[in-house]
Formats: structure tokens, sequence, C-alpha cells
């Protein structure tokens, strides 16, 4: 049996909603299961999920107060039955006929992890495509297989990849439900960890929506959830001693470009200054960003960002706003001519 359990953790969706679940109906590849979680929307979307379910019995319906989307996908998780598991957001889209590119072209055979491409749409119609290069992983490849995924040689998103039910469920792996950002890496890389074989495929798996209201874009103190996730996997992997670069990676670059990332977003949308501030003092986290720690996987233009930051945190502030009114003024500009 190669059932496929397509988990979906939906919070007001109803823009998106439908055409999500008509991407997934219309597969060639029809022995799947859409385990749709319904974290507390307060749209249509319950109504919507409810609509589709009459219409077809493969569609599972949990419906749950609003905790979360880790505590949606765990939900999901629990309840699955298919051999393997994927995981779409309800304002996503399966790519055509995805599925049997892995399942009906015996792809899988004894990898654990298929890993594919995906593409970005954004809101004015446009595309951009992310592909991989076809390999594969075995397991004496692990750190390769971190490294590549940490500095983003490869690339993985929720959407993007298949795994065997048996890996996550033996090894309890679970989205971390105190997390509501980036929390799809934390669980990425434990899974990559904990498997044996991955294969990855140049086709796209998934196509993710880039808009206004997707956790991507939006700038608050969340954010951070990201730089705290690389601190426990960096704590992880150093008692890991066959993990050496990959604990320099993290530890020289990964957990500073977290930080400064914020830091330089927050400056450039006009957020408080006084409540980031208090936030890094109160947490920190500054302690990470002043380590003398940089190694050859900092790119140089990360460092000098944060020398200009350290050096005067409140003109880095002022400089990157202006930068950032400049750029809205010279776009507006460009719009106003070319009408």
């Amino acid at each position: 049996m190669n059932k496929i359990s397509i988990i979906i953790p939906v919070y007001n969706a109803s823009q998106y909603l439908a055409e999500c679940l008509y991407s997934i109906t219309a597969q060639s590849f029809q022995d799947i299961e859409i385990i749709c979680i319904n974290d507390g929307s307060t749209d249509d979307s319950l109504q919507i999920l409810q609509d589709f379910g009459q219409r077809d019995d493969r569609i599972k319906i949990i419906d749950q107060k609003n905790a979360g989307v880790s505590a949606a996908r765990n939900a999901g998780i629990d309840i699955a039955i298919g051999k393997f598991l994927y995981f779409l957001d309800g304002d996503d889209l399966l790519a055509k006929n995805s599925l049997s590119f892995i399942v009906e072209r015996d792809r899988f055979g004894d990898f654990e992890i298929i890993l594919g491409g995906f593409s970005y749409l954004y809101n004015n119609g446009s595309s951009l495509h992310v592909r991989n290069e076809s390999q594969v992983y075995f397991n004496e490849m692990k750190e390769k297989l971190l490294v590549d995924y940490v500095t983003w040689n490869l690339k993985i998103i929720m959407g993007s990849f298949i795994v065997q039910s048996e890996l996550i469920k033996k090894n309890n792996i679970r989205f971390n439900e105190g997390q509501s950002f980036a929390e799809d890496v934390e669980f990425i890389v434990k899974m990559l960890y904990l498997s044996n074989t991955a294969f990855v495929i140049e086709e796209d798996m998934n196509i993710y929506r880039m808009h206004s209201a997707s956790a991507i874009g939006n700038v608050n103190l969340k954010r951070f959830e990201s730089y705290f996730s690389r601190k426990r996997l960096l704590e992880f992997f150093s008692n890991e001693t066959e993990f050496s670069e990959l604990v320099e990676i993290y530890r020289g670059y990964l957990i500073p470009e977290a930080i400064i990332t914020i830091i330089e977003l927050w400056a450039r949308k006009g957020k408080n200054f006084a409540i980031l501030n208090n936030f890094l003092r109160h947490h920190k986290v500054l302690d990470d960003l002043y380590m003398e720690s940089y190694n050859r996987h900092m790119p140089g233009n990360l460092v000098n960002e944060i020398r200009k930051y350290r050096s005067s945190p409140s003109l880095y502030f002022c400089r990157k706003r202006i930068y950032e009114l400049k750029y809205k003024i010279k776009a507006f500009a460009y719009k106003k001519l070319k009408s």
C-alpha cells in the first residue's frame, strides 16, 4: 500500500483554500487521504472544507480551537494512516501530478525521503522556480545532507518533500508547538538527521503562495523563534562529534545571521527601536552577535552589516529606514511614469 497522507493546517485560508484542495483532488495519483485541520478559523474555511468533504470521502476534517500551525500539523500526524506523509499549507498548491512522479514511477524504493523542487507564486501572477540537482544522499553522507540544507545549497520548504510515515512516527519527530515562525526548519533538520536515505528529484512538488498574510512576509518579534531554534540545534549537534562542520556553520554564521537579518528587517519597516532593544537585552541575544566567532562561512556583506550595527545601533536604524523610504519613493515614481 502506497497511500499518501496529505496534512493541511488551515487558518483563515478561505481566499485560497478551494484552489488548494482542487490541486490535490485533481492529482492523477488517487490513493491519498487528505487530512485538513481547521485551526480555529473565523472565516469560511470550515464551510469550504465541509463542502469538499461531502463530495470527496478521502477528506478528513479535524476542527479544533486555535492552537497554532505546529499543533495542527501534529494532530494530522497523529491520525495519518498512509505509508507516506506530505505537508501542504491551506493557501499553497500541489504541483500538477507531482505525486505520480514519486509513487507511480516507483521512485521511492528504499528511500525514506524524496525532496523536490518548488515555485514561489507572487501576487502579480509572476513565479520563481526553485530546483535542486538530482542526487542521492546515503547515511554516510549525513553531515553533507544537513550542511547542504542549512546553507541553502539544498533547498527544502514545507510542501517540497514527502517522507515515510514510519521515520516520523518511530522517532517521534514533532513540530514545536511553542513556535509559530520557522517551525518547519527544526522539524526538517531532525527528519534529515534521523534518515538513512534521501533522494532529490528535479520536478516541482508544490507552489508556495507569497502574499501579505504569509508568515514569511510578517515582521514581528516572533521572527526570533528562528534564532532560538538555531540555538537549540547548535546545542544538540555540539554533542555529536561527527558534525563539526555543521556546528561551525551554526556558531559562526547561522546564529549571527538570524539576528542581524531580523534587526535589519525591523529597521527597514520602521518598527519601534525601543521594543526591539529591550527584547535583545532581556534575552541576551546580542551576546551571540558580539562574539568574535565569525568564520569562513559568514559572507562578507553580513560581517559588514554586523559591524555597522555594533558601532551605533540607533544610527544603523536611521540609515536602514531612510534607505527603505527612498526605495519606496523611487518605486512609486517609476510606477507613475509607467502608467
